[in-house]
């Protein structure tokens, strides 16, 4: 549990307050804040291969635009 609430506040998930309790995001806002910091991690990551690893918006919808 404190390596999941350590990893929460180090991602900007959770922070504490001068009282002690445990403030999150909102679930939206914490959404688009995990999806910019795996776009950023995607971008980053060697190109093996060309057509290796797409966004998908959905199982049937085929890659995002």
């Amino acid at each position: 549990v404190d390596d999941a609430l350590g990893r929460l506040e180090e991602d900007g998930i959770v922070h504490e307050d001068e009282d002690g309790y445990l403030i999150t995001l909102p679930p939206a806002e914490a959404a688009e804040h995990l999806d910019a910091k795996w776009d950023v991690f995607l971008d980053n990551l060697p190109d093996t291969q060309h057509n290796e690893g797409f966004e998908f918006n959905g199982a049937n919808n085929g890659p995002a635009r």
